[in-house]
């Protein structure tokens, strides 16, 4: 992916993180930035639409675990972290670059 796309990319993945989880969390508890930075913390390489598309359960609940440490609240389910994986690929496809 090139640079441009992937800033693109990657603020899609924040805006998408904010929006799944500022209702439980609060807006002012959490940034766009966290998702990047508990992305690659739980699995040590940056998004990529395969990487997510390709999230098994086990990786699925691995990221809400680290989502659950890095903004310390307990309230974060497993649907929060569906919502903002579907939501980044409904809005950037793997086969959009």
């Amino acid at each position: 992916m090139e640079e441009r796309n992937f800033a693109d990319f990657v603020t899609i993945f924040g805006e998408e993180f904010c929006e799944a989880l500022s209702p439980v969390v609060g807006w002012e508890n959490i940034t766009p930035q966290d998702s990047y930075e508990i992305f690659c913390s739980a699995f040590n390489q940056k998004p990529s639409q395969q990487m997510l598309s390709s999230l098994n359960e086990s990786q699925l609940e691995h990221l809400r675990t680290t989502c659950k440490q890095h903004i310390e609240y307990q309230g974060i389910t497993i649907d929060h972290v569906r919502s903002f994986v579907s939501g980044t690929l409904a809005r950037w496809p793997v086969d959009s670059g």
